[in-house]
């Protein structure tokens, strides 16, 4: 594995290791996680500028082959067993905290380094905010709040991402609900309908993150969103759309 950097455009250093399974990285520095022995996960957190070594961690989970996930979070790792709760390792005191409520894995994460907390968002359509002391922020009542992606051909496992935005400040989540197309009127029983259609429309949901509410709703009736971006310090939203648009909210 190659290291470079976008700022001088050269090659800082380059990753030899055989039994390299999986990689994480956050706020300058890399977790190494290993292809597991006999009953142990080795990992190693490194300088992602100069590569080396900062710290080394050997996770022994009692079953190796049902981990759903690993991630990294400032200085926590995440470890989910399937059927187990969550597992908040600390890498600084070696503390660790189980959260017995988080049971379910998500399709994919936010991570909120500022807040030290994380969104997780369900297939579904839910989203939760859980902080890393171990607490549930919000579930928005268990309400639907954005639309699933599924993975284009050849893509990995997961969802796509891109009808969830967070803004610079770390401060607001928007999320994309899409409804369902209404019948069109020349084919009362088809549910089909073009992108450009009036009739099939999209919500954008905006969360305050530091309160964990819903504080926003905006309907969307120009075609199905498939993209959204919030430039904060213009107060503009861009989205595009499945037909090829693009729009700006002002």
């Amino acid at each position: 594995m190659r290291i470079w950097s976008l700022k001088e455009y050269k090659k800082l250093y380059v990753l030899e290791h055989p039994n390299l399974a999986d990689f994480k990285i956050c706020n300058g520095i890399m977790l190494l996680i290993f292809a597991p022995d006999s009953s142990h996960i080795p990992m190693t957190v490194i300088n992602i500028t100069t590569g080396a070594p900062l710290l080394s961690l050997t996770f022994a989970p009692p079953h190796l082959h049902i981990i759903e996930f690993v991630e990294q979070f400032n200085e926590h790792i995440l470890i989910k067993l399937r059927g187990e709760p969550l597992k908040v390792h600390d890498m600084l005191t070696g503390a660790v905290r189980v959260i017995r409520e988080f049971v379910v894995s998500p399709d994919a994460f936010v991570f909120i380094y500022e807040r030290d907390m994380f969104v997780c968002l369900h297939r579904d359509g839910r989203v939760e905010m859980w902080s890393t002391e171990g607490y549930l922020v919000s579930d928005f009542g268990g309400r639907q709040m954005y639309t699933y992606e599924k993975p284009s051909a050849g893509e990995s496992n997961g969802g796509k991402t891109n009808v969830i935005n967070l803004s610079t400040s770390r401060r607001y989540l928007f999320t994309v609900l899409k409804d369902n197309p209404l019948p069109s009127p020349e084919n009362p029983e088809s549910s089909e309908l073009s992108f450009s259609s009036p009739s099939q429309q999209s919500r954008i949901k905006v969360v305050d993150l530091q309160t964990g509410k819903e504080i926003g709703e905006m309907a969307c009736p120009w075609g199905e969103i498939s993209y959204v971006h919030y430039i904060e310090g213009r107060h503009q939203m861009v989205t595009g759309h499945s037909d090829g648009g693009l729009m700006i909210w002002q």
